[in-house]
């Protein structure tokens, strides 16, 4: 089952390369000042592509045109130009064209090479977008990444999973290392499992994965953190959570 618009992205690829998909022919052109950049594309209709990842917000405008975008949530939405909309760093999306459609795009940017704008612009991959935002976290904290492994790895303050809690199991991840994933199909608003017991951290607390755009948040229950869904999960999909949410439950537990 397909759950993540990285995981369609590569179904798409798969059936270009099997020849059951075609490439199509996109019309671009490319406007620069010194620090804006902009680029107007047609794609025909009946096309569908998936949007780059972008590292910062910037501003789209469809100058006419019908499209349908299917969002990483699983939400969709349909778009009718005229329309201007702001496009969000990390956006990761599906779009069906039911119109030929024109798109003109404006970003902050000052590389002027054509064919170096986009490395300048755009992540390869969504895992790339969230790591550099692990990263980010990480200096926000004031600690360097070595300092913050080295407090994830400490034993002293984890325990086992108790065995009542059979929501979770842990495996190797995309993300990075081990994760932990859905051994069930969950709904959304349900609780999974406890992140931390007292001042112990089961193994949800230790291996759940950032994203900061994830299925999961934490709540504290008395003096336990708890893991909740934020949409509906499917059986082995990959439970992720925002760091940045998690620290700010974390530090009011600490009160």
């Amino acid at each position: 089952m397909i759950t993540s618009i990285d995981e369609l992205a590569v179904c798409i690829q798969a059936k270009v390369d099997k020849g059951e998909l075609g490439f199509v022919e996109t019309s671009v052109s490319h406007y620069h000042t010194k620090d804006l950049y902009g680029r107007r594309v047609v794609v025909p209709t009946g096309t569908f592509f998936t949007t780059a990842v972008h590292k910062v917000d910037h501003i789209s405008t469809a100058l006419r045109g019908r499209i349908t975008i299917l969002n990483a949530d699983g939400t969709s939405q349909e778009v009718v130009a005229p329309d201007v909309f702001v496009t969000l760093a990390g956006t990761h999306r599906v779009v069906y064209v039911h119109e030929e459609v024109e798109f003109l795009t404006v970003h902050h940017c000052e590389e002027q090479d054509n064919n170096k704008v986009a490395d300048a612009l755009t992540y390869k991959t969504m895992l790339e977008f969230q790591h550099n935002d692990y990263l980010k976290f990480i200096s926000e904290t004031g600690l360097s990444e070595a300092e913050v492994h080295e407090l994830v790895e400490n034993l002293e303050d984890q325990v086992p999973m108790p065995t009542n809690e059979t929501l979770t199991y842990v495996a190797p991840s995309a993300i990075d290392g081990n994760g932990v994933f859905a051994a069930a199909d969950i709904e959304a608003g349900a609780r999974i499992a406890p992140g931390r017991i007292g001042i112990y951290r089961t193994p949800v607390g230790r291996y759940t994965n950032h994203s900061s755009s994830p299925n999961t948040y934490y709540a504290l229950s008395g003096d336990n953190i708890d893991m909740y869904a934020l949409k509906n999960i499917y059986e082995d999909e990959e439970l992720t959570v925002d760091y940045r949410q998690a620290n700010q439950i974390r530090l009011k537990a600490a009160v």
